[in-house]
C-alpha cells in the first residue's frame, strides 16, 4: 500500500480505475458504473496495489483545483438609479446581511 498525500477527487479515481480494468480487461461483477460505484479510500487501495507507479503516488504530485463556489455566482445588471432616492435607515444598528 502507498500513502496519496493528497489524493484527487473521486471522479478523477474512477476514470483512472476504469481505464485500469479496461486495459487489463478484466471482468468485475462488484463493481459498475451504475449501482455499485466504490468509495475513495476502496479506490486509493487498489490503484496503489496495481499502479504503484501512478502519478498520484509521487511525492509532487498535485491534484487539479477545485472550482470555486466563486465562479457559480451570477451577477445582477441593475439601472444606473436603482439606489437613487431611497430613504435612510432609521435603525441604529447596521444589519448584518446582503449588502449592495
Amino acid at each position: 500500500m502507498l500513502g496519496c498525500p493528497r489524493p484527487p477527487n473521486k471522479s478523477v479515481l474512477l476514470e483512472k480505475f476504469w481505464n485500469f480494468v479496461t486495459f487489463n480487461r478484466f471482468d468485475l461483477q462488484c463493481v459498475d458504473q451504475e449501482k455499485h460505484i466504490p468509495d475513495k479510500r476502496w479506490l486509493l487501495d487498489v490503484l496503489a496495489t496495481f499502479t504503484p507507479e501512478d502519478e498520484i503516488f509521487s511525492k509532487s504530485y498535485n491534484p487539479p483545483e477545485r472550482a470555486s463556489k466563486l465562479s457559480e455566482i451570477k451577477t445582477i445588471e441593475v439601472p444606473v438609479d436603482f439606489m437613487k432616492d431611497l430613504p435612510f435607515s432609521k435603525r441604529k444598528t447596521k444589519r448584518k446581511g446582503l449588502r449592495i
